[in-house]
């Protein structure tokens, strides 16, 4: 099982369990024989000439429980290894070795990581390594890996010891450097020096020809070699039959010849020292069965040599930044400069996205068409323009997700710094067969999918117009402090609809309106707003106008402009947002005047709702990042020996414990159950009951929700747990709360309020929050959990709350220990 990694210098290497085989035998001698003579004194203790196949073998003995050895990669050559080996109950030696030549990439920190997650899935608890005194770059390797190392010196050598527990710091720090390394690796396909576009035809209505000549008329100043093998010039510019060929170091191909072409061409790359490829043709996963075969041996390929893939099936890229511009793509044209940074799993729709952008004033700063997402995806992306200071909203057109777990991840941390809007297209079972990924993904329900978003601070909209409605409003306008929305008009209808729209989508309206009369005009705003934008209730501003002519409309922009920037030198910034009811068309367009940018919205219904997302995302970044707590009493090895299955096969069906088991399964997690880990009496509870279900989606990985239940008045226990779940009783207008594993207190603190409201006091509240973490904890950690159904039973005024132990329910089922340990980076978006 072999897994792509990304190295601190962008480049892709491949991480695998190595076997005890003639090959991999002869893969560690040549590794070994290639290094100098420190290096593999520095890792035997001893001055070694050559390290006998006897002494490989007896690191190739790899079963994860005593010993397990990861093999490191590139171009079919071993660059790395990293090994360890039981030394007692709960710890293991850990010693790694990486060739000369590729010191420095962080392979040694990698192997560490990824053997730590190996040995935790076994059982083990520390690390424990020793490392000769003056080999300082091993002993960095350690010390700057997160884990709380102890050292001790002794004599020439170096003792350390590494617990396995994963902490903020060292999960911080692995997000640091995967971060860094994958914008190494992106960094060619925005900002090459040098391209060549393979397929380039003499043809001016071929897509080769097209693409090749939106690079030249785009600004591109780096230097775009056409390659055909028939033609000797393309466009009147010298063209190569292979990128071999090409005097200079190119760092992008884009290939765009028939999909029985491409394997050829990739291969000719990849010799060429080519480390990322666009592939704009077509006929692979998207197709059928043959061409995903074909998309699978394209990708392992091309991981081999440490080469990086957009697509296939991808329109390309664009970059419209002064420092660099480049039109890679199908566009005919370089769109308008903004602030938008934009992924699109459609290519064909992307070339519409790119035009809507430029027409509505919006701006584009780059756009990424990501195709089929074989290797690069929107998880590489957020990644990369985190940091990109072009990019200041990122927005995203989603048809399936490949890795959710891994998107939560970025995302939670990626929108604390700039918002991102998705737009979730396929989500039903009826668009998902006309998608071009029908063939290679499943079906995400649209709840969960919901919760992600919600839980990471996405700004979720229905429609690409929507989505430019918010990036309008994201682009133009500072933070709002509240909902408080106050409305400025010259039309009594005009104002009607726009406080209907506030109301509807959950804002607050301040009243009174300002009706300025039919016949006001720009000089009836400029009186009327400073003492608007002065108002402490009010936290933003729509203005409504009706406008006689274009002089007029033009007048008004300018007093608002005025207005706004008189605020803001009295340290007052408020977002404000028009609606000029004309017929011109239905898009919002931002208008510039002087140094302020106003959104206008053609109609009241899209200026509110854009608001209110505003407003939503601002009140998600008042909210405290959310955390992890340590719980006591919370026995994880306990729980996962209880956990297991009585069925061994991976591929067998859930079993359902016995109640007692599952008893004793509660409480090693330290559940509050009627009289064990808590206080409770013996009294009936009367403060009615939350329900909790945990399962395993298929494609998100451990999902929790909660609901608020009922009993009805002089129900006894028994007769409630004999009702059938349809029959449970929600109270009005409270729906089921959804959020992924790992819960943080941020989290749990949102499914209470979500669903209880303020319906839950003090102790409830932290009965239920704990429960929550504690169930967390339970699908995070212990795999072989299936699915788990809890019933809590609310705390009385005599009685504390408990979980009841006969509403438990937990389903148990057999994995595969080191393919859940790899499950994040093995297959698509990664």
């Amino acid at each position: 099982m072999a897994q792509a990694i990304i190295l601190r210098d962008g480049r892709v290497a491949q991480f695998r369990e190595a076997q005890n085989s003639d090959e991999d035998v002869l893969k560690l001698q040549e590794l070994f024989a290639s290094a100098s003579d420190e290096s593999r004194y520095f890792r035997f203790f001893r001055v070694v000439r050559e390290v006998r196949p006897s002494d490989i073998r007896l690191m190739l003995r790899s079963d994860g429980w005593d010993q397990f050895t990861l093999l490191c990669m590139s171009e079919d050559r071993a660059i790395g290894v990293g090994t360890y080996s039981k030394s007692g109950n709960e710890t293991a030696e850990v010693a790694f070795f990486v060739g000369d030549e590729d010191q420095g990439r962080g392979i040694g920190t990698l192997l560490l990581e990824h053997l730590a997650a190996v040995a935790f899935e076994y059982g083990f608890r520390k690390f424990e390594a020793s490392v000769l005194e003056e080999n300082h770059r091993m002993q960095r390797v350690f010390l700057s890996s997160g884990y709380e190392v102890a050292a001790k010196s002794d004599a020439s050598m170096v003792r350390m010891e590494l617990p396995l527990y994963q902490t903020e710091r060292t999960r911080s720090l692995a997000d640091l450097r995967e971060k860094h390394a994958v914008a190494a690796s992106l960094r060619p396909f925005l900002e090459p020096s040098a391209i060549a576009v393979i397929g380039a035809s003499r043809r001016a209505e071929s897509l080769g020809q097209m693409l090749f000549r939106h690079i030249v008329q785009g600004r591109f100043t780096g230097t775009v070699y056409p390659v055909n093998k028939e033609a000797a010039s393309v466009a009147a510019v010298r063209a190569y039959k292979r990128v071999s060929e090409i005097p200079e170091a190119v760092q992008l191909a884009i290939i765009i010849v028939p999909s029985d072409e491409v394997e050829g061409v990739v291969e000719d790359c990849l010799h060429a020292g080519i480390h990322a490829v666009i592939v704009v043709s077509s006929g692979f996963a998207e197709r059928d069965p043959v061409g995903v075969r074909l998309q699978t041996k394209l990708l392992r390929r091309m991981r081999e040599f440490g080469c990086r893939m957009l697509g296939p099936n991808s329109l390309g890229v664009v970059a419209t930044s002064p420092r660099f511009q480049l039109n890679a793509s199908l566009a005919p044209r370089l769109p308008l400069q903004g602030k938008l940074a934009m992924a699109s799993q459609s290519g064909a729709l992307g070339i519409a996205i790119l035009e809507y952008a430029t027409r509505t004033g919006v701006g584009i700063a780059s756009f990424v068409s990501t195709g089929n997402r074989a290797d690069i995806s929107s998880n590489d992306l957020l990644q990369y323009w985190e940091d990109d200071p072009d990019a200041r909203i990122i927005a995203l057109y989603l048809e399936t997700f490949g890795n959710p777990r891994t998107f939560s991840r970025i995302a939670r941390r990626v929108t604390r710094r700039k918002p991102i809007i998705a737009v979730k297209s396929a989500r039903s079972s009826t668009s998902m067969q006309v998608s071009d990924m029908n063939r290679t993904a499943l079906l995400a329900d649209d709840f969960v999918v919901d919760a992600l978003f919600r839980q990471t601070g996405i700004i979720r909209v229905d429609t690409l117009p929507e989505l430019f409605d918010v990036a309008a409003l994201l682009g133009a306008s500072p933070l709002p402090a509240g909902r408080r929305v106050a409305v400025v008009t010259n039309s009594a209808g005009g104002a009607v609809m726009a406080v209907d729209a506030i109301v509807k989508f959950g804002l607050e309206f301040v009243g009174p309106v300002l009706d300025l009369g039919s016949d006001a005009l720009a000089n009836g705003y400029a009186s009327v707003l400073p003492a608007v934008f002065a108002d402490p209730l009010v936290d933003a501003i729509l203005v409504v106008f009706i406008p006689v002519g274009v002089s007029e409309q033009n007048e008004v922009l300018d007093a608002i402009a005025v207005a706004t920037n008189n605020a803001k030198v009295l340290g007052i910034n408020k977002p404000v947002i028009a609606n000029f009811l004309v017929t011109a068309d239905s898009m919002v367009h931002v208008e510039r005047t002087g140094s302020e940018s106003l959104p206008v919205y053609p109609f009241p219904e899209q200026a509110a709702r854009a608001l209110a997302h505003f407003v939503d995302y601002a009140s998600y970044l008042k909210k405290p990042v959310g955390r992890v707590p340590d719980l006591p009493n919370l026995d994880v090895e306990l729980a996962r020996k209880l956990a297991q299955p009585p069925v061994t096969d991976p591929k067998a069906g859930p079993t359902c414990l016995v109640q007692s088991r599952a008893v004793e399964l509660l409480v090693a997690l330290g559940m509050p159950m009627r009289g064990v880990n808590h206080r409770a009496g013996r009294g009936q509870p009367t403060a009615g009951s939350a329900r909790l279900h945990a399962t395993v989606d298929p494609l998100f990985g451990p999902v929790i929700r909660l609901l608020q239940v009922g009993m009805a008045a002089g129900m006894s226990l028994s007769s409630w747990h004999d009702q059938d779940e349809d029959a449970w009783v929600l109270p009005t207008g409270r729906e089921p709360c959804i959020r992924l594993a790992p819960l943080t207190d941020a989290d749990c603190d949102a499914m209470m309020d979500a669903a209880f409201g303020a319906n839950l006091d003090t102790a409830n509240r932290e009965l239920l929050f704990e429960i929550l973490l504690r169930l967390s904890r339970l699908m995070d950690e212990v795999h072989t959990v299936a699915d788990v159904v809890l019933t809590v039973h609310l705390a009385g005024e005599d009685e504390s709350g408990f979980v009841d132990e006969r509403g438990a329910v937990i389903s148990v089922r057999a994995v595969n220990q080191a393919a859940w340990s790899y499950r994040v980076l093995e297959g698509e978006e990664s």
